[in-house]
């Protein structure tokens, strides 16, 4: 959970599906849109990319939707690249939005 100075809650942070033999896992965030574009997701991802390393993990992956260009930005600029295209990443409104898979080797 993410918390600003006046401890409300304005985003969430999370590694999951860890594998402890191939040492990778996903990362997730969500941030509060009013705080988007605040480096927050940035800061976000940096403190899960160093909780990943304390873990002995080798790889961090993510999916994020095509649309999705502030998300794909602060993977980028993290040093993530593109691995693959998803046909269907999510279903918003019914209808399957496309996406790409994405890795860094810490």
């Amino acid at each position: 959970m993410i918390f600003n100075a006046e401890k409300e809650l304005i985003g969430r942070a999370n590694l999951k599906d860890i594998d402890q033999v191939t040492k990778t896992a996903y990362v997730g965030y969500r941030i509060a849109e009013h705080w988007s574009g605040k480096g927050v997701a940035s800061f976000a991802l940096y403190e899960l990319m160093q909780q990943a390393k304390q873990m002995g993990l080798m790889v961090l992956l993510a999916c994020v939707a095509t649309e999705n260009l502030a998300s794909m930005q602060v993977l980028k600029k993290a040093g993530f690249q593109k691995m693959e295209t998803i046909p269907q990443v999510t279903i918003v409104q019914g209808k399957a939005v496309a996406g790409y898979l994405m890795w860094l080797k810490l």
